[in-house]
């Protein structure tokens, strides 16, 4: 019964602030903000995008820096009867979301770099709680006798509950990479990179005074019951992983290149640092699997001048991972994109783009405590060029999901799942 109350708790998932994979983010740049499209890309953010293409930048120091700030709301309606509030909704707000990407290049070798919030990123947070913190109580007030809780049997059946309950959850996977490129040819460059990923995903929250409602109208509580006393979590998971990146670029023309990258699934396993477990939810010590999936990218890029057009594909492969069982409810997921940039001038160049993600979830998998849902994204940017050496750059998104819903074979726990998400970013290039 304690594990039923508190079991909203144990949440494993990385609270995504970009559509992308269903653990990876994909939004790297000020450049893919404004485009949603830079697995082609022939400028400094190809240290993540396209390491390949890197040893294609010009000789000498190239370095990229921009930030992001974005904003979700999550929203979940359950249809369970005797929730006092059938809709749950939480937000995330991420002021800050930094990209780095660093180059050198001499001769035919490129030595780059990168940092990137590789996952997750930001926190949710849900001030009225979620459905699994209220269900066990919902399900006491459809008429459970006060007396199979250890109170009198006068109190006659329960038909009503408070509470209140909170939850704060954060994730962020920060990435660290690594990448050597070689120029065999004018026309063909390879790359090949590591990512060391640092993980870390914190829970915090609980059930406070706890009361339910009965039919001789006095209230049931804690002093009637142990069942019903405060209950709170604090606890952390932490983890690390090693990607490794093989990347391929082909100036198949002046105007047209051809991008290929692939990243190897990482291992990750996450282990438990508990301050508070009221009900022995996470362990101390104790360790899950949240592999990083493997990755398949495609990019086609054609330009001429300050005109720009760009194709993506992006594929993850979400059923090869040991996500604790829960790999066994996912599909592989992808997405598809356009992009494009136009010249105004010599030193005005702006931006737009489509991006449509498939999310690799299937309604077994989806619950309020995680759920992934397909989504399009429309993008608008641009970028003013200063000198032939630095440019400044800016991108902003809307992203509209479908809604989803969860398996339920009692339609009373039929649940649905909608969520928003916008951004704008800034981004500044140097070449030295």
């Amino acid at each position: 019964m304690k594990k039923m109350m508190i079991s909203a708790l144990l949440l494993v998932f990385v609270i995504q602030v970009f559509g992308g994979g269903m653990v990876h983010n994909t939004n790297h740049s000020a450049e893919f903000i404004g485009t949603m499209n830079r697995n082609a890309s022939i400028e400094i953010d190809a240290a993540y995008f396209n390491p390949a293409a890197v040893a294609g930048l010009g000789q000498g120091l190239h370095l990229y820096l921009s930030n992001q700030t974005i904003y979700q709301t999550r929203t979940v309606t359950a249809d369970f009867p005797t929730y006092n509030d059938d809709t749950f909704k939480g937000t995330t707000f991420v002021p800050a979301f930094p990209n780095l990407h660093v180059a050198f290049v001499t001769g035919k070798m490129a030595f780059s770099g990168s940092f990137q919030p590789i996952g997750g990123g930001g926190s949710a947070e849900f001030p009225d709680g979620l459905p699994a913190f209220e269900k066990t109580f919902a399900g006491f007030a459809e008429g459970l006798p006060a007396s199979s809780l250890g109170a009198p049997a006068a109190l006659g059946a329960i038909n009503g509950y408070a509470v209140d309950a909170a939850f704060n959850g954060s994730s962020t996977y920060l990435g660290f990479q690594g990448n050597f490129s070689y120029a065999i040819s004018d026309m063909i460059q390879t790359g090949f990179g590591v990512r060391y990923i640092s993980a870390k995903n914190t829970y915090e929250g609980g059930l406070e005074n706890i009361v339910l409602y009965t039919e001789s109208g006095v209230d049931l509580d804690a002093t009637m019951s142990a069942l019903l006393s405060d209950k709170f979590v604090e606890a952390e998971k932490t983890g690390t992983a090693m990607v490794y990146v093989g990347s391929l670029n082909l100036n198949l023309s002046e105007a047209l290149n051809v991008s290929l990258r692939y990243e190897t699934m990482g291992a990750l396993e996450m282990t438990n640092s508990t301050t508070t477990d009221d009900v022995n939810m996470f362990p101390d010590g104790a360790v899950s699997n949240a592999d990083i999936p493997a990755q398949a990218v495609l990019g086609i890029g054609w330009q001429q001048g300050l005109t720009r057009v760009e194709v993506s594909v992006d594929y993850w492969f979400n059923t090869a991972v040991n996500w604790d069982g829960d790999e066994d409810k996912v599909d592989n997921n992808f997405t598809v994109g356009v992009g494009g940039e136009y010249g105004l001038s010599e030193s005005l160049v702006i931006s737009g783009g489509y991006l449509y993600g498939a999310t690799g979830a299937t309604d077994e998998y989806q619950s309020d405590m995680n759920y992934s849902l397909s989504s399009y994204t429309i993008a608008f940017g641009g970028k003013y060029i200063l000198s032939d050496k630095k440019h400044v750059s800016f991108g902003l998104y809307n992203t509209f999901y479908q809604d989803g819903q969860n398996y339920a074979p009692i339609p009373k726990n039929q649940e649905y799942y909608s969520k928003t998400s916008t951004g704008f970013a800034l981004g500044y290039s140097h070449s030295f």
